[in-house]
């Protein structure tokens, strides 16, 4: 690591000592300083001062106005000096791209541990400490492999499996439940309601990740089997991969191109939370079946993935296809649905377009571009790639952290991260009150916070609950920096609605890696609906 952060948290530490000097610190305020002095120091390379760090936390209560001693204060200071003069670095960690674990369990230590575990063998795992929460994420997050908890708090799990299970198996997702003691009229249960596997804890860390990896080769064989998909009677993913590539061959040989159209269902999210996934997936089984009966003989379609679809023209003009998906998106805004106990309602759809000029990843690429395009200026609206050249999804990576080294170091990683993407911008407050006061949000972007959990003044859980209640969910996600290990406290976290927590110490690669990971839900199904 660059020695200029390590003077950087040097000159902090002299900076803040002046300070005290004028005005005596409280137990709370150094509590707050070796809460940043253990997280900044290990992320820098100083992993001696940060276990120092961590030793002093133990010995200091955080709410105390009470004031620390200045002997004891002056002895903290000679003690955090001298880790300055022997410090030394680590290297970073490589990382790759992961498949999606979800993760229903109310135990948190064994759910933190059991993601850990996971994260470790290359996967990336979406934990949520309630039934509600987890069957929301298993719509939105479409994960490659479900773990549910017995004993959870909020909702019967069986009954969890029994609503998610329809999907699960269109989709072969392998379900495993989890649970602290064996039974076997529960394991006879859990494989009738649709699970796949059945477990008792504590897991038997030397087997598991081959079990997982089993599963995971499993699932995609049998999705690589079948091209139908079996909801809508749309093709699958691999149907539209092989007819793809197929004519790619066909435009190498002939030059004879195609006209690709994504569609995608607006506001779906809200059709779920209202009316309940049920009727969420006739709205789908109704599309398909629409688009395969409206659609012409020669048209090829396909389930792109969650709510969105593609329609490929061979040999199309693209003129000619945007008045042909401009006649579906008329026709489709008529359908009318009926849901038990709720006025019937009505839904619309998205279209982005783009011929193949070049390769089958690009054209998929131009035709998301102007889908994003459509969406962002209203929905309900068919858009060429033409009208979207200049248009990328806008990130706005945001850190409130009153620590500079950090800061600095965040900063300096998160500017080396180049996306086709997105266009990211980065953003810094040093005080809860300053993001607060700001006008930090943007209705056409998309929204990552990293937000240390003590700052001066508001501390984090409050920038939590004010962000999680007075802006949309489905465009802001929100990654907790802590130096805390209390479990209770990351519990509560999590259930005030954080994506995710990042633990400090850490390594700035591995941070970067976590937030392009929490990137892709805006990109795979997490964009507003």
């Amino acid at each position: 690591m660059d020695d200029r952060y390590k003077e950087m948290l040097a000159n902090k530490l002299e900076k803040k000592m002046k300070e005290w000097e004028k005005q005596p610190a409280s137990e709370a305020d150094v509590y707050k300083f070796l809460h940043m002095m253990k997280g900044t120091a290990g992320t820098i390379g100083i992993q001696d001062l940060s276990e120092f760090a961590e030793q002093q936390l133990n010995l200091v209560d955080e709410t105390a106005a009470t004031l620390y001693p200045t002997e004891k204060l002056n002895h903290l200071h000679v003690a955090l000096s001298s880790y300055f003069h022997h410090a030394d670095t680590d290297s970073q960690t490589k990382t790759s791209d992961r498949q999606l674990i979800l993760l229903i369990d109310t135990d948190f230590s064994f759910a933190t541990e059991l993601k850990d575990q996971l994260e470790q063998i290359g996967y990336h795992v979406i934990l949520s400490l309630t039934a509600k929460r987890g069957i929301e994420l298993f719509y939105t997050m479409q994960p490659s492999m479900v773990f549910i908890d017995y004993h959870l708090s909020d909702m019967d799990s069986l009954d969890v499996l029994t609503q998610i299970y329809p999907t699960a198996r269109t989709k072969f997702i392998p379900i495993t439940l989890l649970s602290n003691s064996y039974s076997p009229e529960l394991h006879r249960t859990a494989l009738e309601r649709g699970a796949m596997d059945y477990f008792r804890k504590p897991l038997d860390v030397t087997w598991f990740s081959s079990f997982v990896e089993n599963r995971m080769r499993q699932k995609k064989a049998i999705q690589e089997f079948g091209l139908t998909d079996e909801l809508t009677g749309a093709g699958n993913r691999k149907a539209m991969n092989d007819s793809l590539a197929s004519l790619y061959q066909n435009y190498q040989r002939t030059g004879e191109s195609y006209v690709l159209a994504l569609l995608d269902l607006d506001h779906f999210k809200q059709v779920n939370d209202t009316y309940g996934h049920l009727m969420g997936d006739e709205v789908l089984r109704r599309f398909g079946t629409f688009l395969i009966e409206t659609k012409r003989s020669t048209d090829l379609f396909f389930r792109y993935g969650g709510e969105e679809f593609a329609i490929v023209v061979p040999q199309g003009k693209e003129t000619q296809v945007v008045v042909f998906v401009e006649k579906l998106r008329t026709l489709w805004a008529k359908e009318v649905f009926f849901p038990k106990d709720h006025p019937p309602f009505q839904v619309t759809f998205s279209a982005g377009i783009a011929t193949l000029m070049t390769t089958t990843e690009e054209v998929i690429d131009w035709a998301d571009q102007a889908l994003y395009l459509a969406k962002r200026e209203g929905r309900n609206q068919t858009k060429r790639f033409a009208d979207a050249v200049t248009t990328r999804k806008r990130l706005s990576l945001i850190l409130i952290d009153d620590d500079d080294v950090l800061s600095a170091l965040l900063e300096k990683a998160f500017n080396q991260w180049t996306s086709d993407e997105f266009e990211i911008s980065w953003t810094r407050y040093g005080s809860g009150e300053h993001f607060l006061e700001d006008d930090w949000y943007h209705e056409e972007a998309d929204h990552i916070l990293l937000l240390d959990w003590i700052l001066p003044g508001i501390d984090g859980m409050d920038i939590l609950q004010q962000v999680r209640t007075r802006y949309p969910n489905d465009s802001i996600l929100i990654s907790m920096l802590t130096a805390r290990n209390k479990t209770e406290d990351l519990r509560k976290a999590m259930s005030l609605g954080a994506d995710d927590y990042i633990q400090k110490p850490f390594q700035t690669a591995d941070v970067v890696a976590r937030i392009q990971n929490l990137s892709m839900r805006f990109t795979n199904g997490g964009v507003p609906q």
